[in-house]
């Protein structure tokens, strides 16, 4: 190894460090952040006491977690001398929000409180930006959707909006924290959150990343439209599979099919005397004799 690249190897190792051991590595910025992200969940617990008895456990990985991957690279492991913390997709920092149980253990989920407490600046002092990612589809965003929302809902949508440009400039600042999510953040949230990070690794050196933070709102909008009305414009909810957008839905269910796989099923399925003319439509001065 250069002495050059053992250099930087080592600083990413004291980043590392510094996650686990606070008396060694640990600034005072970072034990200020500790303590009001503690602060934050017993103010919003008080706020809302409903949620004390529906929120789950914070995650805490298992044994043998700290090597395993997800094929999306957006494994929650946490590195070994991080005293059990999980690290930004970039192993640089612990992660900045609570983390939450969720249906996929290589995506990192938080709670609709921790939202909200982004939403009213609770956390001003510990993430400095945010984007929250609705992959609904249109008609669903335009019923409620939460505050400042982006509905990106396509792979090429969030390429344009987060990855850079020719000139390097992006629509989005690149140190954001992003949070995605759909209905119930089962699968168009979820897929998307992999399809960026995906992106992202493939645009930079292992193990650099533009967008290190990437969240998954646990529940969707469904469970954040129960607890967190108010913060949500317009104040309503549309079902994906609601009655009045059966068409809609439709079609974009069919834009998600890759177009060669489209082609193909067309002409698989395409009659074969299609363009052909018939043998009786055809002259007998054209026939052949024999």
């Amino acid at each position: 190894m250069a002495a050059e690249e053992a250099d930087v190897w080592c600083r990413r190792v004291r980043r590392v460090t510094a996650g686990g051991c606070p008396g060694a590595w640990l600034s005072p910025p970072d034990l200020q952040q500790q303590q009001q992200r503690g602060q934050l969940q017993s103010d919003v617990l008080a706020l809302h006491p409903a949620l004390l008895q529906q929120a789950p456990a914070r995650s805490q990985p298992g044994p043998g977690e700290g090597s395993a991957k997800g094929s999306s690279g957006v494994s929650p492991a946490p590195a070994p001398g991080t005293d059990g913390k999980t690290l930004t997709g970039d192993f640089s920092r612990p992660c900045s929000l609570p983390l939450e149980d969720g249906q996929h253990r290589d995506l990192r989920y938080i709670s609709p409180a921790t939202v909200a407490s982004l939403l009213c600046g609770q956390l001003a002092g510990v993430v400095e930006e945010y984007v929250v990612v609705d992959c609904r589809y249109p008609y669903e965003y335009a019923g409620g959707h939460i505050k400042g929302a982006l509905n990106l809902y396509r792979e090429e949508q969030l390429a344009r909006w987060f990855l850079p440009d020719p000139l390097g400039t992006t629509l989005c600042p690149r140190s954001s924290v992003l949070i995605f999510h759909c209905e119930f953040s089962s699968e168009r949230g979820p897929q998307l959150c992999r399809s960026l990070r995906r992106m992202d690794r493939d645009a930079n050196r292992y193990p650099e990343l533009w967008y290190p933070e990437l969240y998954v709102l646990r529940g969707g909008y469904k469970e954040f439209y129960q607890h967190f009305q108010d913060l949500c414009e317009p104040q309503g909810y549309i079902h994906m599979r609601h009655k009045d957008f059966r068409a809609e839905l439709r079609n974009y269910q069919r834009r998600k099919q890759p177009w060669s796989l489209r082609r193909i099923r067309k002409e698989l399925f395409k009659p074969l005397s299609q363009g052909l003319p018939s043998h009786s439509n055809i002259p007998d001065s054209q026939r052949g004799t024999h």
